[in-house]
């Protein structure tokens, strides 16, 4: 049997519930229990995405103690196996097994009480074999802008991770060019044009499809917190995936840094307005929400953040690139664009920064714009829910009496209107800039009233604003020339030079 992930039973006090519920050190009749967001088996799913045929727990503590193997389920919790083990215990259980408890268990826990004397409680893991293993290497790719602080963090608990498993190797997109060129086996750094978030993260998947070598791409943020049995999980499903679901997205849940047991998104989806957060406030210390953020969901337009998104190369080379929008919106669209399920599980998420402190009148621009422009890429759209939607957009803005973003939404709708074409005739660092120092030629009520009649310019063109923004992605984005044009560089520029 191999190894799918180990169990971990240290973190700081915030995190502490999602991994485990009580001490580690028990005396007589205290209890630990494992059946948490870190720890507990989410078996339901491995048996659907996998290939998984047997499931083997190993327990590791010192002591006489009772073990408790249960199943969870959305309607409570039951026992499976109850027995008494002295220094450590074994449990197994084959396909058919396996099959017949997946009926009415969606997780698998256990517990374990300490009987007559002290039970030190030291480790474990999680065991499976599968009816095929594939040969998988995944190459993340993080996108970064001068937070070398944040970058740093996550590259040490990373060079610790790739050296143990090489499976894995890391590229860094220097968007500041701070970094400096690197080339180190485990980890490439390339300097990259500030073209936003669009313009790192589409060259780190340029360069890793170019290099050839990886199956996968794994879409970071820099400035996460990174659990790194999420990586033993993501591994472990792409090496053992069934053929039907290996041209899936697997996303990772985000946990929120200001309260770690929170969870922000666990994927998410595009409504008409604005971008919904599935499973948004979940406890999941709260055993009664593990079941729940189990569950598949069946909405349209659903999207895996790139905060922690592992997406086949296959898919890249069939699909070709994200949007040049420099930032908000590509992960959306890119997603969306699959038209596959997402895969996700309890277990693989990251912990990041709330939002709100990045919010700006600038980035409002960004998100007012590409927001529009993900609406006339949908199918399915008519020229009363493109109009619809400014509108409702820029109610917001007035909502909210935020005076810049409402004259910054003027200069959104007169971007939207120009179209991709237009707008990627200047780079996207100079229309960055350009952003930043508009402002426009009329007084507040004067940029809501020109708002308004540009809200009705959307309306009136919408057919062909439309089809400009749909022929620009199906010529512009199937494969890489257009972005290697757009990002200046050479023929061969990057991977060459970590190939």
């Amino acid at each position: 049997m191999e190894t799918i992930y180990d169990i971990k039973l240290d973190a700081d006090a915030a995190k502490l519930p999602l991994y485990r519920k009580g001490e580690r050190f028990l005396q007589a009749g205290g209890s630990v229990d494992l059946g948490t967001y870190f720890n507990a088996f989410s078996l339901a799913k491995w048996l659907r995405y996998t290939m998984l045929e047997a499931l083997a727990l190993e327990l590791h503590f010192t002591g006489t103690a009772r073990v408790t193997l249960y199943g969870r389920s959305e309607s409570g919790t039951q026992g499976i196996v109850s027995a008494v083990a002295t220094d450590g215990w074994h449990w197994q259980a084959e396909s058919e097994e396996l099959a017949k408890l997946a009926r009415t268990s969606v997780l698998l826990g256990v517990r374990l009480t300490a009987l007559d004397g002290a039970v030190e409680l030291t480790g474990g893991r999680w065991m499976g074999n599968f009816a095929a293993t594939r040969d998988i290497r995944i190459g993340a790719a993080i996108c970064t802008y001068r937070r070398e602080e944040y970058l740093r963090r996550n590259l040490d608990v990373l060079e610790t991770y790739c050296k143990a498993h090489p499976w894995l190797t890391v590229l860094v997109i220097d968007n500041g060019r701070t970094l400096g060129e690197r080339h180190d086996g485990w980890l490439n750094i390339l300097p990259n044009r500030n073209y936003g978030g669009s313009g790192g993260f589409t060259r780190g998947l340029i360069e890793q499809v170019a290099a050839g070598k990886n199956d996968y791409v794994l879409l970071m943020d820099d400035d996460i917190e990174l659990e790194t049995t999420a990586l033993d999980r993501l591994i472990a499903l792409c090496r053992h995936m069934k053929d039907e679901r290996r041209m899936q997205m697997i996303g990772g849940a985000m946990l929120r840094m200001d309260a770690p047991t929170i969870q922000h998104e666990n994927t998410g989806y595009w409504g008409l307005v604005r971008q919904h957060s599935i499973g948004r406030s979940r406890d999941l210390s709260d055993p009664a929400m593990l079941c729940e953020n189990e569950r598949e969901q069946d909405v349209q337009n659903r999207y895996a953040a790139w905060w922690f998104c592992c997406i086949p190369c296959a898919v890249i080379l069939e699909q070709g690139y994200p949007l040049p929008v420099f930032l908000k919106g590509d992960d959306m669209e890119y997603g969306i664009r699959s038209g596959r399920p997402i895969l996700t599980m309890n277990g693989i998420a990251v912990w990041h920064m709330a939002f709100a402190a990045k919010e700006s009148p600038v980035v409002n621009y960004f998100s007012d714009r590409n927001m529009l422009i993900l609406n006339a890429l949908l199918s399915g759209g008519s020229r009363w829910r493109s109009a619809f939607v400014a509108l409702a957009r820029l109610g917001n803005r007035i909502r909210h009496r935020d005076s810049a973003s409402i004259f910054l939404y003027e200069r959104a709708l007169r971007d939207y209107l120009r179209g991709l074409t237009e707008m990627t005739a200047v780079g996207s660092d100079a229309l960055f800039d350009d952003v930043r120092r508009w402002h426009s030629a009329h007084s507040l009520v004067g940029s809501v009233c020109a708002s308004l009649a540009l809200c009705g310019r959307v309306f009136l063109h919408d057919t062909a604003i439309r089809s400009g923004y749909c022929t620009f992605r199906t010529e512009r984005l199937t494969d890489a020339a257009f972005w290697r044009r757009f990002l200046g560089l050479a023929d061969g520029e990057g991977h060459r030079s970590w190939n």
